[in-house]
């Protein structure tokens, strides 16, 4: 498949773990409300770091000569095993993921994708899961999420609930995957 993104060229360009307590946290916050039509995913940021549910080593930043360009988030979840066992951070959540309009369209979306998927492997997850757009996301080996055992809470469409199982996942890491509740409010 041809990739339609154009690569990033001529510049200094990085994708980096978000540093706590920088400036990072204001320009991540920056990104998402530009990459985006409406302030929910900005507003999901703050949420999640007042429930203490966002982890700045599973937030993943886009640098081009400097400046933060994109943002990745990963987001522990509770895993609901069919015994009735509750496992949390075996599966994470993928998103939001954002790209600043003058710098979409270049490959950064899909370096942070990357970027995400080698943290979660050197992390031991399980697997990733998301809501997300179904031409998009298979490319990055994911597919749809109840075919692989994850189950959501909500009633949302196969096409759009996927995951992306990884070398630590076992038989065991089926179930319902229960967001943190920042997600779960959102507008």
């Amino acid at each position: 498949m041809i990739d339609p993104e154009p690569p990033v060229s001529g510049r200094s360009f990085l994708i980096r773990g978000e540093r706590a307590n920088t400036p990072d946290a204001a320009a991540v916050r920056a990104v998402n409300l530009a990459a985006f039509p409406t302030d929910a995913e900005a507003k999901l940021l703050d949420a999640l770091w007042a429930s203490g549910h966002y982890d700045p080593r599973l937030s993943l930043v886009a640098e081009m000569d400097g400046a933060v360009v994109g943002h990745g988030l990963l987001t522990a979840t509770t895993l609901e095993r069919p015994d009735g066992s509750r496992v949390v951070g075996r599966v994470v959540a993928l998103g939001p993921i954002a790209v600043m309009p003058a710098w979409q369209r270049r490959r950064i979306g899909a370096k942070l994708m990357h970027a995400a998927l080698e943290l979660c492997l050197r992390e031991g997850i399980a697997a990733i899961v998301l809501l997300g757009h179904p031409t998009y996301y298979p490319r990055f080996g994911f597919g749809p999420a109840r075919a692989q055992g994850l189950l959501p809470t909500e009633p949302w469409p196969d096409e759009a609930w996927m995951a992306c199982r990884l070398p630590a996942w076992t038989p065991d890491d089926v179930g319902v995957v229960h967001y943190a509740r920042p997600f779960m409010e959102m507008e």
